[in-house]
């Protein structure tokens, strides 16, 4: 039985979903404290307003107009 290929097989996925999820934690800190020093910015100015829906895309089934 490939006992250490599967033990490392399962560190190696272990080590790779810690990485992801610590990687994301670090930047979304890094985001919250730009926003934090931003704060002073309007957010309604930067927003643009769109339709509800509206992605910019055509819906598939739709067809060409």
């Amino acid at each position: 039985m490939p006992l250490f290929t599967l033990l490392f097989a399962l560190v190696g996925i272990a080590g790779s979903f810690a990485k992801i999820y610590y990687q994301y934690r670090n930047s979304m800190a890094e985001l919250d404290e730009s926003a934090r020093g931003s704060a002073t910015h309007s957010p309604s100015s930067s927003v643009r307003r769109r339709r509800p829906g509206a992605t910019g895309w055509p819906h598939p089934l739709e067809g060409e107009r």
